[in-house]
């Protein structure tokens, strides 16, 4: 990978860590992976944190790994639930940002929009959808994902 995209990385890092702190005192983590993503070398790895009820943080690490091209890239996600059960849950509009990378690195910006369903025994399914642009042109690229995961959340005394 390209030293900008792994500066990139570093600090996305950096940021995870100072808010897991608030992750804890919600006691809720949600981790999922695209597993359609996979089986095209396509990985994708997803950590979301609640802020509130009904906004969360999510960061979503990206890796391309097949005979074609290498690299990756990381997206920031800011998303707002409407109506939550469980808290971060159900319908979700939400806004975008990151940087990807293969031999250089682009950035961009962009709006989604998804559900995410949470199971009785913490399993989380989630589709979304959006675009975005990249800020390097007049490039607009089309967003989807299918994702499935698991909630951390506190133990109940």
């Amino acid at each position: 990978m390209k030293p900008k995209l792994i500066h990139v990385i570093r600090q996305t890092v950096f940021i995870l860590s100072l808010l897991s702190l608030n992750a804890q005192s919600n006691a809720q983590v949600d981790i999922k992976i695209n597993h359609i993503g996979t089986l095209l070398n396509f990985y994708t790895g997803v950590f979301e944190i609640p802020v509130t009820k009904n906004f969360g943080l999510e960061t979503e690490l990206i890796v391309i790994a097949n005979k074609f091209e290498k690299g990756g890239g990381v997206i920031l996600h800011g998303k707002y639930y409407f109506d939550p059960v469980e808290g971060n849950d159900k319908f979700y509009v939400g806004m975008m940002s990151g940087g990807f990378g293969t031999e250089e690195v682009t950035a961009g910006f962009g709006f989604e929009l998804g559900y995410k369903w949470l199971g009785k025994r913490n399993v989380i399914f989630e589709i979304g959808y959006g675009g975005g642009k990249i800020t390097s042109g007049t490039t607009v690229v089309p967003y989807g994902r299918i994702m499935f995961g698991y909630r951390f959340s506190k133990k109940r005394k």
